[in-house]
């Protein structure tokens, strides 16, 4: 904080530091584009498992550059630690104000200027969660009785009345107050008809890569109310502040390979183990009949086990090198116990 200040007060001393770092503020804001790191920041491009495993994969191999106006591809460069985004929320309003007055020559242009790339923010949003909702991987899973199935055909007709009492010239709160009811009550639904699809995977069987999916589109659902929100805030400097912090934790979340492989494993394993407890119930035996039909395929599992272990012993017998024996060993293994 300290050093926030003193930045503040080496430039104030200067004014022609001052006007130099406004054209370059100038400059940033014109080339550089934030919505990528405001819509699209943190989500898989091709909304699959394997793909975004690759692309963590490929940036912790591969450095970035900071010849790019992708702005999210600049944010991990300029704020690489958590401890960034620890700093950027101690800000206080007064020096977030005294920021906004070194930076920026037009305020009012620079806040319409941010206030629209969050609308093009959300429509981009928007228009990715209504095409992973029209999926037919995740169409044909929803609860089709659901009057929510249909929520994703309106999210365009939502998004463009949110812009027009948003941006028109003279504001109509109550119509804007409308409009934003409808997009929440619009997103809520889209919300529901994706929880009807972890009903379906219940009783059908469960991939990872189709969890990643839903999951992602929750996530993307999440940061819609999120943009929404800071949007419609009273004083826009602090709630891009806070908006830019929570991209910079995102951006160490993206970083962890174990953490996406976990979080998108988790509703699998946990099918895996409910799968595993139904056919476990076939070992209890009520009656002379079952006890019979148990000991039956006990003998029969108890020859195969014999089998297996013969198997091994002539694999071991004929000396073959420690990576053959393995394999052959394995193979052995596997094969009369599948």
């Amino acid at each position: 904080m300290a050093r926030v200040q003193a930045f503040i007060d080496a430039v104030q001393l200067q004014p022609e530091l001052q006007g130099r770092l406004q054209a370059w503020w100038q400059t940033l804001l014109q080339t550089v584009d934030i919505t990528t790191l405001l819509a699209d920041f943190g989500f898989a491009p091709r909304t699959a498992f394997v793909s975004e495993l690759a692309e963590r994969v490929r940036r912790k191999l591969l450095p970035s550059t900071p010849e790019t106006v992708d702005a999210s591809e600049l944010l991990p460069l300029v704020a690489p630690t958590r401890f960034d985004a620890q700093w950027m929320g101690a800000l206080d309003e007064p020096k977030i104000s005294q920021l906004v007055r070194l930076l920026s020559a037009n305020p009012k242009q620079d806040t319409l200027h941010w206030q629209d790339s969050l609308m093009d923010a959300l429509t981009y949003c928007t228009a990715q969660i209504r095409a992973t909702g029209f999926a037919p991987e995740l169409r044909l899973r929803m609860d089709r009785s659901s009057p929510s199935s249909r929520a994703f055909h309106a999210l365009p007709s939502d998004i463009d009345e949110l812009r027009h009492a948003f941006f028109r010239a003279e504001r109509d709160e109550a119509q804007l107050e409308v409009a934003i009811a409808q997009y929440r009550e619009r997103l809520d639904a889209c919300r529901q008809a994706i929880n009807s699809i972890y009903a379906h995977l219940e009783e059908n069987g469960i991939s990872v890569g189709m969890v990643f999916r839903l999951r992602q589109l929750r996530e993307r659902m999440l940061r819609m109310r999120e943009l929404l929100d800071s949007l419609i805030a009273p004083k826009p400097a602090m709630a891009a502040l806070k908006l830019l912090g929570r991209r910079v934790i995102t951006g160490q979340d993206i970083k962890s390979i174990s953490a996406l492989i976990s979080v998108n494993s988790t509703l699998l394993s946990a099918k895996m183990a409910e799968r595993s407890a139904e056919p476990g119930e076939t070992y209890i035996t009520r009656n002379r009949g079952d006890y019979r039909e148990m000991l039956g395929k006990a003998m029969g599992g108890g020859a195969v086990t014999a089998l297996t272990t013969l198997l091994k012993f002539m694999v071991v017998g004929i000396g073959l090198s420690a990576f053959w024996s393995g394999f052959w060993a394995s193979a052995a293994y596997a094969s009369t116990f599948i």
